[in-house]
């Protein structure tokens, strides 16, 4: 997604300008007048229409590209709502708006510290990707989505640039090495292999922006998102190299307690069968024979079963559908273990 980083003021309410001030910026210390007045608001532009991304540039947060692991606290009525920042802002700003209303900023490292601390009720929510349409399922959320337990309540897929950025004055030739989450690695290899280029594992895009603005070495760069660039003072030496120029993230949202509404329209389930000729097969059947449409498959080791699988299954529709219904308590009867992991709205950018 190309970015048109233009700074605005007049888009957040008054209202929320004041939420903003006392709850983030100037209760973390940020002395600046300019940004307790307001926070800076960009702009960028999408097929489906105009989101919105907010940034502190004096705390070094990127809401932007990527897989970075930045997380959003959701303030809402005492909610308290933790997103992955992987190109989080690049979001639809009115989904976002629609789920959790006013937002403060946290900082999550890792994958499982979402579910930690989702677990420990110190968030109510947490977004995470699941699947990158080039490189396939991030494997680390299945698992730890059924180790933890939790629901899922809402999907979003998300258009992904990626960006080859350097401090100033670098050019291609002078790129021997660049840092990037691995999940940007795998996405741009073909670029980087074209321009013989080393890949090395970095813990976020965000982190190896700022690491390569600080090390002022020509030679180092990274991938990551536009807005990266901007917040770091890097060139973007090329733009979308990603090896698909369709690629897309996608988002879910997770909670501790099922929800549904009435719009959901996506329905993921994980189940066990017994490890026999055609098992996976019956399961398959019913939901052909119901007429129900199969978006995705998926298959993760069992802990403890060697050459044994938990399969992870999404498809469409509602549990308010009676064939809906039926089909799943006929699946039910094909697995050895169950568990509706959640029926919610898919929305795509």
């Amino acid at each position: 997604m190309a970015a048109v980083y233009q700074i605005i003021e007049g888009i957040i309410t008054t209202v929320l300008a004041k939420q903003y001030r006392s709850s983030f910026a100037c209760k973390n210390g940020i002395t600046n007048a300019f940004l307790c007045s307001f926070y800076r608001v960009a702009t960028l532009g999408s097929g489906s229409g105009v989101a919105a991304i907010i940034y502190l540039g004096e705390q070094g947060i990127e809401y932007g590209g990527g897989f970075g692991l930045y997380m959003i606290q959701y303030a809402l009525h005492k909610m308290s709502i933790a997103l992955f920042s992987a190109i989080l802002f690049v979001m639809n700003w009115e989904f976002m708006k629609s789920w959790f209303g006013d937002i403060e900023g946290i900082n999550y490292p890792h994958f499982e510290d979402v579910y930690k601390a989702l677990e420990e009720g110190d968030i109510d929510y947490g977004v995470l990707p699941l699947e990158n349409s080039s490189t396939g399922a991030i494997n680390d959320n299945y698992d730890l989505l059924t180790q933890y337990g939790f629901y899922i309540v809402g999907e979003q897929s998300i258009t992904i640039d990626q960006n080859l950025l350097g401090i100033k004055g670098a050019t291609l030739e002078d790129i021997k090495d660049v840092y990037s989450h691995v999940q940007g690695l795998k996405q741009t290899s073909e670029f980087l292999n074209a321009h013989h280029i080393e890949g090395h594992d970095y813990l976020n895009t965000a982190a190896a922006a700022k690491y390569i603005s600080e090390a002022q070495d020509k030679h180092i760069g990274a991938i990551a998102s536009s807005e990266a660039a901007k917040l770091y003072n890097l060139d973007i030496i090329a733009k979308a190299i990603q090896n698909d120029q369709s690629n897309h993230t996608r988002f879910i949202i997770i909670a501790r307690q099922y929800e549904i509404r009435p719009s959901a329209n996506r329905i993921s389930m994980v189940f066990t069968v017994n490890h026999e000729v055609g098992a996976l097969y019956e399961v398959m059947r019913v939901v052909k024979e119901h007429n129900i449409n199969m978006a995705r498959i998926e298959s993760r080791p069992l802990p403890l079963s060697p050459w044994e699988y938990y399969f992870y299954l999404d498809i469409d529709g509602n549990l308010n559908q009676d064939h809906v219904q039926r089909a799943l308590q006929e699946i039910k009867t094909y697995t050895n273990t169950f568990r509706m992991i959640g029926n919610y709205e898919r929305k795509e950018s």
